[in-house]
């Protein structure tokens, strides 16, 4: 590849190479993923007994001009038969002249036992669209075909995940991308694939308990773990405490990458926000501060089954 002297290319460039060298491009991920397990778990529809709809905008890395920014929106809630619910997911990423769009409608079939829990068996089917620009960059030479050739494609995919909830604690493992998709355009001139990256399968193990410290004072430690084929393993272990069912606050490490304070605040029985705000601890750091993150959920109170206490979960 000729030099380029654009430098959006070269932060493309790093970005790629650290999530991965450019063969492996990984899914977004979110601070506050354990608001919203319906992105990493089909299984999680329909846990809120309530058609649920939630908003999440990330901007990392701020201040590294063309660093990810990330929307997604879902919602999800049970059908008149208690036993079925349905989802939908819908996430948008954006790193410098690339982006990549994904609905994802997942399916849940939910078996009751009685007091014990609810064990949650859930698929999706996706549909991403992932789109680089790059005849907006600037090659120091014009003929540079590479440069010259944009990417437009669709690429289909589907995931499978169990969920096993009560009120009291959770666990899930989830497999949501399980075909490779291979992110290229045409041949270059020197035989290389332009913009070349790959949607690899990765397994997600998540998991959390609800400790009843006093009436007014609940601890919820939680932890998830994704390992995908030909990247490391990471690992994010959490800690959110609530108050009067009115405010939470807690604290997140992402192993060797970040570390995150968060808030919450339940404006009424049915609304409730969320902020992060992560401290890099690589070396991003040098060049970027942290990232920030937004979290939305509204609760329809139209549901006959109506949720008497909070879902920390």
């Amino acid at each position: 590849m000729k030099k380029i002297i654009n430098i959006q290319f070269i932060l493309l460039g790093m970005i790629l190479l650290f999530c991965g060298a450019g063969k492996a491009q990984q899914q977004a991920m979110f601070t506050q993923y354990m608001f919203n397990t319906l992105a990493i778990n089909p299984a999680y529809a329909g846990t809120h007994e309530t058609l649920s709809a939630t908003a999440h905008f990330r901007s990392q890395w701020a201040g590294f001009d063309g660093a990810p920014k990330t929307q997604s929106f879902s919602a999800h809630g049970p059908l008149r038969k208690d036993n079925v619910a349905l989802g939908l997911m819908i996430l948008h990423d954006k790193v410098g002249v690339t982006s990549v769009t994904t609905f994802s409608p997942s399916y849940a079939y939910r078996i009751h036992h009685g007091s014990k829990g609810i064990l949650s068996l859930g698929l999706q089917a996706n549909l991403t669209n992932a789109r680089s620009k790059f005849s907006e960059l600037s090659p120091t030479e014009g003929n540079d075909v590479a440069l010259n050739q944009d990417v437009n494609k669709w690429y289909p995919n589907f995931g499978v995940g169990a969920y096993w909830y009560t009120q009291k604690y959770y666990a899930g493992i989830s497999m949501p991308m399980i075909l490779k998709n291979d992110f290229s355009t045409d041949a270059d001139i020197d035989g290389d694939d332009a913009g070349a990256g790959e949607m690899r399968p990765y397994f997600a193990l998540t998991g959390g308990y609800l400790f009843e410290i006093s009436d007014n004072f609940v601890l919820k430690p939680s932890m998830m773990m994704r390992t995908n084929y030909g990247a490391p393993m990471t690992v994010d272990l959490n800690a959110n405490a609530y108050f009067i069912e009115a405010l939470g606050i807690g604290v997140s490490y992402r192993w060797k990458e970040s570390v995150a304070a968060i808030a919450e605040i339940f404006l009424t029985e049915d609304i409730r926000i969320g902020y992060s705000y992560d401290i890099i601890l690589n070396d991003i750091n040098e060049a970027a501060t942290g990232s920030h993150e937004i979290m939305i959920n509204y609760k329809f109170p139209f549901s006959k089954k109506r949720i008497v206490t909070p879902r920390y979960f």
